[in-house]
């Protein structure tokens, strides 16, 4: 079983977040998000599916959300200084042998320097653009490259 976070529960990584509760290798999903409302909504959903984190903190910052504990970082945002800002956290969070997947629109040289940060640190990173829209990602239906 897995523990995974997602960061960005917008209508794709929402539906993305919400499609891995009902998944039987995921043992635990938070998400994070900079508002306070879809995580809480996210938070409940999971608790209700026995998916959640024992608690849900208060305080919305990367830290909270991700640990040493944490198999995989689903990264689900708008652009690419967003992705900077989260992995620049994640490196200094997670543990060798985890993985960060970016689903967001990014370019191929910031992946490339991206990976290799993780790297020297033995946690995968993938690059994996998304398609397929919102109501897809909900149903665990999107086209993942």
């Amino acid at each position: 079983t897995m523990k995974v976070t997602v960061i960005g529960l917008g209508a794709m990584g929402g539906g993305m977040a919400r499609s891995l509760i009902r998944s039987n290798t995921i043992s635990e999903v938070s998400g994070f998000d900079l508002s306070t409302q879809l995580v809480q909504s996210f938070y409940d959903e999971a608790h209700a599916a026995g998916k959640s984190t024992p608690s849900l903190s208060s305080e919305l910052t990367v830290e909270n959300f991700v640990d040493e504990t944490t198999d995989v970082v689903l990264i689900v945002l708008v652009n690419e200084a967003q992705c900077q800002s989260v992995c620049d956290n994640l490196l200094s969070i997670m543990r060798e042998g985890s993985c960060v997947v970016v689903s967001s629109t990014v370019s191929a040289a910031w992946s490339k320097t991206t990976e290799a940060k993780f790297s020297e640190k033995n946690i995968q990173f993938c690059d994996c653009p998304i398609s397929g829209g919102s109501v897809r990602a909900l149903n665990g239906e999107i086209t993942i490259m």
